[in-house]
């Protein structure tokens, strides 16, 4: 009857002198399981390889070792990609059972197997009969084995506190997540030894407004340079690795992955051939970059992070549609439309209006296309956004130009149509990706054909022809002084200082 064994497998393979960082998901997880008074549930969510499942696994082991009792439950494992409970509190009562003698789910398991039986039973009559079976005992022997394992839960319960760590949610089928909602959850919402901690890629949407005001949402964070760089010393320390050339090494590697713990990991892997070779250095760098580009597009984007999403067959492969769309920095519907029309033709030229909207929808309802806060638009997921960007920038360089200049050349034709100074972000977008075009093909004249182009904006539509237009004028060149104030990509591009020093002039 055992599930257990996968499941122990894939916790038995937490590495935990691999795992580092992540000290305030640490510090809140200990503050949960402490907390006497305000409960949460706390639930972390993040694109696949950003060490949400290293997280699980890590709070599971240390419960473990701090005397609670812990589950853990992987829905990405297939023994539980079924329409039954079973399989899934058969894991808990083992788990719970390994760890402590108070724990004894011998009833569960023995009104579980009658309520096997008895399926099994069902199942034959529907293969060999015409009519439906009743199923009324079979729901009866379900409901007893339900309570049967509430019923040790909550002894257990009197004594210990027990939490249940469940990974890899938005792989779960829903109806089960519901009936573990139904039947579980909502019987230990006000017991303040019941804890319980979730991982997915999107948000678990909750029936239970007692659950949804208990659940904490954290959106894990990619690494910043000094996690990177513990990352890389555990993994050196691990696998014998000599790392010259610590800076550039570890600024290539944020820079190329921003800070995405397995792209981090893909990389030193590729550069020590599989932790073959012992050393990585400036040279090895130079002479794998292309290759690590492109290793990064495949391994992590299209295999790990894109492996399950899946859009109508009325649009190309979503590779192509993200790989084009991601020299844009904001994606709006008309740069969403622009772009796919453009550069993908063959599908997207001529198509009405609802054709890009549902694929837009589909997106939306992903984890890859987040909403702004505030207006009608969307950020691509940044790590998927980088890693392409830069396979575009360097693996099909003559591609990126034709974007960045068409991009470009686009955003001024929107200028130009509305003829006014309002159009703050298009000219700021202007100026990026012509900056980009620029930074590839006449780099040594970047920062002086940007500023020609500034001055240009900032003549034809930055001007008073009234005195009552000064004042909403002066309002207008503040705002775009402070959005290129702001503007974290177009100071690695060109001269801010100087363009800022234009508008001043003017203010």
């Amino acid at each position: 009857m055992s599930n257990t064994g996968i499941a122990d497998e894939t916790i038995a393979s937490f590495q935990a002198d691999l795992f580092s960082n992540r000290e305030e998901e640490k510090q809140l997880f200990f503050d949960t399981v402490c907390a006497k008074v305000k409960r949460a549930y706390l639930e972390f969510t993040g694109v696949a390889g950003q060490g949400k499942s290293e997280l699980l696994k890590w709070m599971y082991h240390n419960a473990c070792e701090k005397g609670y009792l812990a589950a853990y439950i992987d829905f990405e494992l297939a023994e539980y990609h079924t329409k039954e409970l079973a399989p899934i509190l058969t894991t808990i009562a083992e788990q719970l059972e390994q760890q402590s003698s108070a724990a004894s789910f011998g009833k569960f398991y023995e009104a579980l197997e009658l309520y096997q039986h008895e399926l099994r039973q069902i199942y034959r009559q529907t293969l060999m009969e015409e009519q439906t079976p009743d199923r009324r005992f079979l729901n009866s022997l379900e409901d007893t084995y339900l309570s049967i394992f509430n019923e040790t839960l909550s002894l257990v319960l009197e004594s210990r506190k027990v939490v249940f760590c469940l990974d890899s949610t938005e792989k779960a089928y829903l109806n089960i997540l519901h009936a573990f909602e139904d039947h579980i959850v909502t019987r230990y919402t006000a017991h303040p030894n019941f804890i319980l901690v979730t991982a997915g890629q999107e948000e678990l949407v909750w029936k239970n407004h007692e659950i949804r005001n208990l659940v904490q949402q954290y959106e894990l964070p990619c690494l910043d340079l000094h996690g990177v760089q513990q990352q890389v010393n555990a993994l050196a320390q691990k696998k014998g690795l000599q790392i010259a050339d610590d800076d550039l090494v570890l600024n290539t590697m944020l820079e190329l992955t921003q800070g995405h713990p397995f792209s981090a990991y893909k990389l030193i892997d590729l550069w020590t051939d599989g932790f073959q070779a012992s050393a990585v250095n400036k040279s090895v760098i130079e002479t794998q970059f292309a290759r690590s580009i492109r290793e990064l597009s495949q391994g992590v984007i299209r295999e790990r992070i894109l492996k399950k999403f899946e859009i109508s067959q009325d649009y190309p492969p979503v590779t192509d549609i993200l790989w084009y769309l991601s020299p844009l920095r904001q994606i709006e519907f008309d740069t969403f439309k622009f772009v796919l029309a453009t550069f993908l033709p063959e599908w997207f030229a001529g198509k009405r209006y609802i054709f890009f909207q549902q694929l837009m929808g589909e997106f939306h309802h992903s984890y890859i296309f987040k909403r702004w806060h505030l207006g009608s638009g969307f950020d691509m997921d940044p790590v998927v956004r980088n890693i392409l960007l830069w396979d575009m920038r360097i693996n099909a360089p003559a591609t990126f130009r034709e974007v960045e200049k068409t991009l470009a050349d686009q955003f001024d034709a929107w200028i130009a149509k509305t003829h006014d100074a309002t159009q703050i972000r298009n000219v700021v977008e202007r100026l990026y990706h012509y900056a980009a075009y620029l930074h590839e093909t006449q780099q040594s004249n970047v920062g002086e054909l940007v500023q020609q182009e500034l001055h240009r904006y900032l003549d034809a539509y930055f001007y008073v022809d009234t005195p009552e237009a000064r004042k909403p004028l002066h309002n207008q060149l503040n705002r775009l002084y402070n959005t290129l104030a702001e503007d974290k990509d177009l100071v690695l591009l060109t001269d801010r200082a100087a363009l800022l020093e234009c508008i001043a002039m003017r203010m």
